[in-house]
């Protein structure tokens, strides 16, 4: 996927490169497809065994005890337990809400945030063209921005796309107002016309499919004792505007590995070095993410943006060795995503002063005539606060609300 593809409500398309550098580029993975070959290559270690239909009820934080039951048909979970096993150590990967965290915080001084945002999404499907070719490129992140709502759509391998229309769960549009089908077929044309031609069944994918949220979450620890590790959504959830959780999480993993093998027999001290590496970055991350939803979702269309944009991506070719955009920090190197933050906040300061903000508000003039003279006028659409990357708060100053149960 080598960048964003805008659609406007008129039909006109705009595209965005991700970088100027034939390798910068971001990947579109099937989860299905991940999960399945993460699955094989498991298998293929013998001292793994699966155990499907199975449910975890409960643990032992003295003892590492844990507890599992088979599922019953409709998914409940059992009673009792017919399992107990007593592995040397436990690592949680159970999602943003983690069973596992809940119980492993249970009165501890544990603290724990969860922030929803107010917007919530419903997931459709761009469908192939009869001769299983795309319908649109299938090397973009194709969005359709209207600030007060949004639709994306990444390609699959079969020629369709996976899309999700998001909007605020309450107000208007929202999901809560759009309930019956006449409203959907009105707002669909209105807002994503080119879209509705693309996918005759995304307004029945629109009725028919459940609403799903975003949410953040942020917590320490992620351990207790030698026995019991977080990794992954169950110790830090982020929204996927940025695109980069699967990557933070492989991260995570190659970060508890390596100090498992460093510290050895005392996974106390590993546990720890693994959390003090990963969280600093994870709540990095998370900022990230909302910082680029509101970018995608208002200001894409901002002329102001768009000229930042441009006279970043111009100093990063004048002065490669001094000046990367954000975007191309986190998303085309290997630079820990609070490292990348601080750098950028670093790069901002020396451009004021060289007078660059200057030059980005006479770009954005000149975009917004020239689309006024071309007779369509780009929308302005006041900046969000958020749209600088905000400043970096160290781990152990944060600061949240007594924790309750996600």
């Amino acid at each position: 996927v080598r960048g964003r593809d805008v659609h406007a409500a008129d039909g006109s398309r705009r595209f965005i490169p991700y970088g100027d550098q034939k390798d910068q580029v971001l990947w579109a993975v099937s989860r299905n497809d991940l999960n399945a070959k993460l699955l094989e290559l498991a298998d293929r270690h013998p001292q793994v065994s699966f155990h499907f239909e199975t449910h975890f009820l409960g643990l032992d934080k003295e003892t590492g005890e844990l507890a599992f039951g088979p599922c019953s048909q409709d998914g409940a979970r059992p009673g009792s337990a017919t399992r107990r096993v007593r592995p040397d150590f436990t690592i949680g990967a159970d999602g943003a809400f983690s069973s596992v965290r809940q119980q492993i915080h249970h009165r501890e001084r544990a603290n724990y945030q969860q922030e929803f945002l107010d917007w919530d999404y419903k997931e459709m499907t761009i469908p192939a063209a009869a001769d299983g070719s795309y319908r649109m490129s299938p090397h973009a992140l194709h969005v359709w921005p209207h600030g007060d709502c949004m639709m994306m759509a990444l390609p699959n391998q079969d020629g369709s796309f996976n899309c999700i229309c998001s909007m605020p769960a309450a107000g208007r549009p929202s999901f809560a107002y759009l309930r019956n089908r006449e409203r959907v077929q009105a707002f669909f044309e209105g807002r994503f016309p080119d879209a509705v031609e693309l996918a005759p069944t995304i307004i029945d994918d629109f009725v028919a499919n459940r609403t799903s949220t975003f949410v953040t979450t942020r917590t320490q620890p992620w351990f207790h004792g030698d026995r019991f590790v977080l990794i992954g959504d169950a110790a830090h959830t982020v929204v996927p505007f940025f695109g980069q959780g699967m990557i933070c999480a492989f991260e995570g993993c190659r970060s508890l590995a390596e100090n498992l093998d460093h510290y050895g027999e005392d996974r106390e001290a590993a546990f720890a070095a693994y959390q003090s590496d990963r969280q600093v970055n994870a709540e990095a991350l998370a900022d990230l993410s909302i910082v680029n939803f509101r970018e995608l979702r208002d200001t894409i269309r901002n002329p102001k943006v768009i000229a930042r944009k441009a006279g970043e991506a111009f100093l990063g070719k004048v002065f490669p060795r001094r000046w990367t955009p954000m975007y191309t920090l986190i998303a085309h190197t290997s630079t820990p995503y609070s490292e990348a933050m601080e750098r950028y906040r670093k790069q901002q300061r020396i451009a004021r002063r060289c007078g660059f903000d200057l030059l980005v508000s006479a770009g954005a003039r000149w975009i917004h005539l020239r689309h006024r003279w071309s007779g369509r006028p780009l929308p302005v659409e006041p900046e969000p606060r958020a749209q600088r990357p905000p400043a970096a708060r160290p781990v152990q100053q944060r600061t949240w609300p007594p924790g309750t149960k996600p």
